[in-house]
């Protein structure tokens, strides 16, 4: 455990200061913190795009334009696919798929996290944290 930067982000929480360890503990782990996921899993994807909502879109989709999706799937299936803006996976779904299907998978890129794992810190535990707070 990083306790010099696990200091820094209880810190950053001027309520953190009248709060227990336990308190602090908690306020830590709690999911609190949205931010865009750096990928999305590839089967999380293929579910979305063959979902009752919208397999009328997919099932539209040329041949080709299917099994394109299918190989940009099954590229990216051991990370997950990018969802950063310019990256190339990214922007041939874009291109391909159906709008209602596209807001689904926008849908699904946020996350809520707790400020630790936010900071890279993973889950703290009370030991952690009394030993941040004594630095």
């Amino acid at each position: 455990m990083d306790y010099a930067a696990l200091k820094t982000l209880i810190d950053s929480d001027p309520a953190n200061a009248g709060r227990t360890d336990e308190e602090v503990l908690s306020w830590c782990n709690t999911p609190s913190v949205t931010r865009d996921q750096e990928t999305l899993a590839s089967s999380l994807i293929f579910e979305i795009c063959t979902s009752d909502d919208n397999v009328s879109e997919w099932q539209a989709l040329s041949a080709d334009d299917r099994q394109l999706v299918r190989d940009i799937l099954t590229v990216y299936a051991p990370e997950g696919v990018p969802t950063e803006a310019g990256s190339s996976a990214r922007s041939r779904l874009v291109a391909i798929l159906g709008t209602s299907t596209k807001q689904d998978i926008a849908a699904a890129i946020p996350e809520t996290v707790s400020p630790a794992v936010d900071a890279g810190l993973g889950v703290v535990n009370l030991g952690d944290v009394q030993n941040a707070r004594a630095l």
